[in-house]
């Protein structure tokens, strides 16, 4: 459970970084907050910190369409302090009886697998 996290987690700052529609003409500029508390880490996103953080809720796809809208929502919240930076995200799916996971080994590789 806690490598799907960190694999959920590194999915999304790796769209943050570089799923942005390549296609824009103007490219996306992101203003992250910085806040004066740091949020409770517990997966629920409703304490001040997060609600003070960016929410970015505009994602494209790499694949199958490079450039697509995304297939199913995400809303990701980013905000920082003099410390750390913290990124949370809500990651919907139409299907979640669908979603495999035949890999649960700590570190293990998740390229292949939901």
């Amino acid at each position: 459970m806690i490598s799907s996290y960190y694999a959920a987690i590194s999915g999304v700052i790796l769209v943050l970084f570089c799923g942005l529609n390549p296609a824009s003409a103007n490219e996306p500029r992101i203003d992250i907050p910085r806040i004066t508390s740091a949020p409770v880490i517990d997966g629920i996103l409703d304490d001040k910190a997060w609600l003070e953080a960016t929410k970015i809720d505009q994602f494209f796809q790499r694949e199958p369409v490079e450039g697509a809208p995304a297939s199913e929502k995400t809303v990701a919240y980013v905000a920082y302090d003099k410390d750390m930076i913290y990124i949370a995200a809500r990651l919907y799916d139409r299907t979640p009886d669908k979603i495999t996971a035949r890999d649960l080994r700590e570190d293990s590789g998740y390229f292949s697998d939901d």
